[in-house]
């Protein structure tokens, strides 16, 4: 339990030494231009198709671990398509509402399906707009051919087929993960109006999904925060641009603590200041536009951000107003009980441990997903990760760093409850 050292562990470093250097010697491929035929298009169809057959093969029988998480969701669902009731944002009382509301539609739209069929084209649905964000995002990145291979990567995922198979809400969670790196990288390469609002609209969206998605929420407003203060540095009125963006972050976190109770004692200072909260918020948002030094055409991007805010707390606050909303994250760990920092600290170095053997040492990273913690499927995990970093660190660029940051929210859920449940 830890980092001591281990003859696997010594091989795994002399491995990504080795990996690291050839990185750096090996020429960089030319880029060529890429064609504007159909191929794409077709390449593209042709996987989706594959990974339609894949995800609803067998579409009427339920699979070996068939519990009664998978009979509450078709509960929920049920009472949605057929009684109208349950039109809350947390349906099921602590999950987020989108794979319910999915399950409600293809209930009505296919009233002759039985549950577990609508269950399982639901999860369908949610796996192949998760292959078309993977083509997107990896066209953002590198071109058709990486977006390609992303998607093709997605379709041969076997973890990602079992969870269609499963028939729980974690399939929307691959897909609102790729949205928002898709929405961030997108705003990284032209900060404009109408990105700062797709940004928006993408990274808020997964608060209505799979919980673990929450932790990328801070996480990419805290970046693309920090990502403008760098861009305005050595510009005249940098500093209340700085104040400017710097409340915004402090208002999201606060709002963000407060939705979830991370900090227990500070609840009752939270919940009566939300109000003013939302004043200040709309008096730094009237500033923004209205301070003539800030119409410099570098301080664009802020009123990006300011209406970016906006839009994150227009949808963000009817879930915080939700006493169910931290009801999941509470339930499944001890993070939010913690009443000291040197626990804190405690509690992490201890499941980063306990993350860090799992992954690189016993293989056992997923003892809640039934077959899917063989040891062939868990090692790729490793060193795909590993190889990334490795590649990332050898020929650093601003898109394989943002990747690599991308660790941070991915495995935060994971290091709170010691466990990849």
């Amino acid at each position: 339990q830890g980092f001591h050292l281990t003859f696997p562990l010594f091989i795994t470093a002399v491995g990504a030494s080795a990996v690291f250097y050839g990185f750096r010697k090996s020429a960089a491929a030319p880029s060529s231009p890429e064609s504007q035929s159909r191929f794409w298009v077709v390449g593209l169809a042709f996987l989706l198709g594959a990974a339609l057959a894949l995800r609803l093969t067998r579409l009427s029988q339920p699979i070996g671990l068939f519990w009664m998480d998978q009979s509450n969701v078709l509960l929920f669902a049920r009472q949605v398509a057929d009684y109208g009731s349950q039109h809350l944002m947390f349906p099921n009382g602590s999950e987020g509402p989108f794979y319910v509301y999915s399950e409600a539609v293809f209930c009505k739209l296919f009233p002759g399906l039985s549950n577990l069929s609508v269950l399982r084209l639901s999860s369908a649905f949610w796996d192949l707009a998760t292959l078309v964000l993977f083509y997107w995002l990896g066209k953002e990145l590198a071109g058709k051919r990486v977006g390609l291979l992303l998607a093709s990567a997605g379709l041969a995922s076997r973890i990602m087929m079992f969870k269609c198979y499963l028939g729980v809400e974690s399939p929307t969670l691959t897909t609102v993960v790729a949205l928002a790196m898709l929405v961030q990288v997108r705003l990284f390469k032209r900060p404009d109006f109408s990105r700062f609002i797709q940004w928006a609209l993408g990274v808020v969206a997964g608060m209505y999904a799979y919980p673990a998605y929450r932790p990328w929420l801070p996480f990419l407003i805290a970046l693309t925060i920090g990502w403008l203060a760098w861009i305005w540095r050595g510009e005249k009125s940098r500093l209340l641009a700085w104040g400017l963006a710097a409340w915004w972050l402090l208002a999201s976190t606060i709002a963000y603590c407060w939705a979830h109770h991370i900090l227990e004692p500070l609840d009752k200072v939270f919940y009566p200041a939300r109000m003013v909260l939302c004043v200040l918020s709309v008096l730094a948002f009237l500033l923004t536009f209205l301070y003539p030094g800030l119409r410099n055409p570098v301080y664009r991007p802020l009123r990006g951000l300011a209406v970016g805010m906006a839009v994150i707390g227009l949808f963000f606050f009817p879930l915080a107003e939700n006493e169910l909303f931290a009801a999941r994250v509470q339930e499944i760990n001890d993070f939010h009980s913690l009443e000291s920092l040197s626990g804190f600290l405690t509690y992490v170095k201890t499941n980063v441990g306990y993350l860090f053997q799992d992954w690189f040492v016993t293989g056992s990273d997923r003892p809640t997903s039934g077959p899917v913690d063989e040891t062939f499927f868990s090692f790729w995990d490793g060193s795909i990760v590993l190889l990334g970093l490795v590649f990332a660190a050898a020929r650093p660029d601003w898109k394989k760093g943002f990747l690599a940051l991308c660790l941070v929210p991915a495995l935060f859920p994971w290091i709170t409850i010691q466990g990849a449940h």
